[in-house]
């Protein structure tokens, strides 16, 4: 690879790291995107994280500029062998219907600032207009499938705070422990998920704070972190709080 050719780069993921799921990630190669899968527990909740900035010496070499391809699929036979690699070319789900009139190439973006893991400010040259500075985000579907799985409640506070308590220990503070960053399982653990504020190396007393405000977090009905309501739903919640 020539020194004029960018390196890939990660444009977005979705993870967790408790180790029953697929991790997804898109790459960007050039002008090409690779879709990654990650086998469940092939990788550590340290490697997990560290994913974003680190990938290209977490995971197997890959050939991110050759066009043979579109799909990795990354495993390894049991914990002590290898990583391994299986590459194929298939068609990928896309956007059936243009709902908006605004088209915007990817390519054409200008990073400027990136503000979360998911979120980054951009400068978009719109000629004959003057740059416009926008907010890229990644968009999420709120009707994935999760299999086996259910959201937090009060009575969920030991197993939240057994997983919490596992990605403190790697001197991780996740940043927004609201009760629909957890998803509890079939067999009844934990899995976080949303690492839009993460912070590496975080100090005792920031990990003892996260930790001491789980169960007000898990106990909160004010709907926070769980998406957009409507008014009607709003309005309730309030008068609820004020009966």
């Amino acid at each position: 690879m020539s020194s004029s050719t960018p390196h890939p780069e990660i444009i977005s993921m979705e993870f967790s790291t408790g180790g029953r799921d697929n991790c997804y990630y898109r790459i960007l190669a050039g002008r090409h995107v690779k879709y990654i899968t990650v086998e469940p527990g092939v990788l550590d909740a340290e490697s997990l994280m560290d994913m974003a900035s680190n990938f290209a010496n977490i995971l197997p070499p890959l050939p991110y500029f050759e066009n043979n391809w579109n799909q990795a699929h990354i495993h390894r036979a049991t914990p002590k062998d290898e990583l391994k690699a299986t590459l194929s070319q298939g068609k990928l789900a896309s956007v059936d219907t243009v709902w908006h009139p605004t088209m915007i190439d990817f390519m054409a973006l200008r990073k400027t600032e990136r503000l979360t893991l998911l979120a980054e400010e951009t400068v978009w040259q719109r000629e004959p207009h003057a740059p416009q500075t926008i907010i890229a985000k990644m968009a999420t579907s709120s009707g994935r499938s999760l299999l086996d799985q259910r959201p937090t409640g009060p009575d969920d506070v030991a197993v939240c705070r057994a997983e919490l308590g596992r990605m403190h220990s790697h001197g991780i503070l996740h940043g927004d422990v609201n009760r629909y960053n957890f998803l509890i399982g079939g067999d009844g653990a934990a899995t976080l998920i949303d690492f839009e504020k993460p912070q590496l190396g975080a100090d005792k007393a920031a990990l003892e704070k996260e930790m001491a405000g789980l169960e007000w977090e898990l106990r909160d009905e004010s709907g926070r972190g769980g998406g957009f309501m409507e008014e009607e739903e709003r309005e309730e919640i309030v008068d609820a709080e004020y009966e």
